[in-house]
């Protein structure tokens, strides 16, 4: 019995760091860092164009709470002096924040399934539900990491299309929300599983 624990904690030990990079990997089409730290140069003067987000499966059941979320965006950045700004890395961060009940009306959600009401009703029966004064929600921030053009040797204003595969995973049954951030914009989504 114990030879059985032991070889179970063994290969949950080597598991687990398997488990882990596969979840946190991306599908963008250029290199994404998730490492802390990552954050716009301070000279960058920059503003998103669009935004747009959507879920590439809306199939949610009780067997598949799994998808990907399909991010576009279009960024501008503009050079200064002889410098003109690329982005060839976005640092992307996924995770649960908690909203105050009282402020739902600010999640607007586009999503399947039955949108939260952001009305006296629906925070009496979700705080009777979960007992909680709060919404668990997920964030995901992308932030531009901009790096000097070595090819160009003046100021430039560079528009950049970004597209995103992001996988996401429901947290639970029933209604689940996310808001996708980028410089001053988000967009709401919602599932229900």
């Amino acid at each position: 019995m114990k030879f059985h624990r032991n070889l179970i904690l063994k290969i949950g030990l080597w598991a687990f760091p398997l488990i882990f990079i596969q979840g946190c990997s991306s599908h963008a089409n250029y290199p994404v860092t998730r490492l802390a730290g990552w954050a716009p140069e301070a000279n960058v003067k920059w503003e998103v164009l669009n935004l747009s987000a959507r879920f590439k499966g809306q199939n949610f059941s009780r067997y598949n709470s799994t998808t990907d979320l399909l991010i576009r965006a279009q960024v501008k950045a503009q050079g200064h002096g002889t410098v003109t700004y690329e982005i060839n890395k976005l640092h992307i961060n996924q995770r649960t924040i908690q909203e105050d009940l009282q402020k739902v009306i600010d999640i607007k959600i586009t999503a399947p399934g039955n949108p939260p009401k952001a009305n006296d009703l629906f925070i009496k029966q979700y705080n009777t539900k979960h007992s909680t004064d709060t919404i668990p929600f997920t964030l995901i921030d992308i932030i531009p990491v901009f790096e000097v053009d070595r090819q160009v040797f003046k100021a430039e204003t560079q528009e950049f299309n970004l597209e995103i595969e992001e996988p996401i995973q429901n947290r639970t049954f029933g209604r689940n929300y996310y808001r996708v951030q980028l410089g001053d914009r988000h967009i709401d989504l919602g599932t229900f599983q």
